[in-house]
């Protein structure tokens, strides 16, 4: 059900890239909320078995615990995504949205040596300051086309194969739910699709496309 709120919520956030327009077989995957001490680590291993490269969407309160995790996941040639400092939607000061921004940015830059280019807001419902002042700093602002993969199994398999789409940007998270079932995810998108590297498509975004409606 996840992926049909966010049809809806594609045409209120018209400065979020939603999925890659005129991808044609391509499927890029995204994991937030880490790095986690149960989870980073046996992501990476999944992922490197089906060679499958992603963004992963870090709490720098979180990184800030785990500077190694953070520097495996670049080691393993995945791109790091800023994801603000404490996770707040409801934020509503800009003073301290800008500056959650820019400390998780410090910080990312600080133990990978790169500053983020990608940021994902708090959650769909969150202060829309998140997204000004991203843009502002000059971040692309990512969202996605299909998620919730990782809650009721068997609703969330069948929602998958229906709304997993070209150029789709999948929204997961680092949970143990996912670990299980990331190896059903991969085969299914890699029998249809090429799984693609995010920074594809960094130089094909534009204000044109970051505002493209994927439905």
């Amino acid at each position: 059900m996840f992926s049909i709120l966010l049809r809806v919520i594609s045409g209120v956030w018209s400065a979020g890239l939603f999925c890659i327009p005129g991808d044609t077989g391509t499927v890029y995957l995204t994991f937030d909320d880490g790095p986690g001490e149960e989870t980073t680590l046996r992501l990476l291993d999944i992922l490197d078995r089906y060679g499958v490269k992603a963004v992963f969407f870090v709490i720098g309160e979180k990184a800030e615990k785990y500077p190694e995790l953070l520097r495996e996941i670049k080691r393993r040639g995945h791109t790091i995504g800023n994801h603000t400092w404490s996770h707040s939607s409801f934020m509503w000061d800009r003073e301290k949205i800008r500056k959650e921004i820019l400390k998780t940015d410090s910080l990312i830059q600080a133990i990978t040596g790169e500053k983020p280019v990608f940021f994902r807001p708090p959650g769909v419902f969150c202060s829309p300051f998140w997204i000004e002042e991203a843009r502002n700093l000059g971040h692309i602002i990512v969202f996605g086309s299909v998620a919730g993969l990782e809650f009721e199994e068997h609703l969330s398999r069948i929602e998958f194969l229906l709304f997993l789409h070209p150029g789709a940007i999948v929204i997961m998270h680092e949970r143990k739910s996912t670990l299980s079932a990331l190896s059903f995810i991969l085969e299914k998108i890699q029998e249809r699709y090429r799984t693609g590297k995010p920074t594809e498509f960094i130089p094909r975004t534009s204000s044109d496309s970051l505002s493209h409606d994927p439905w």
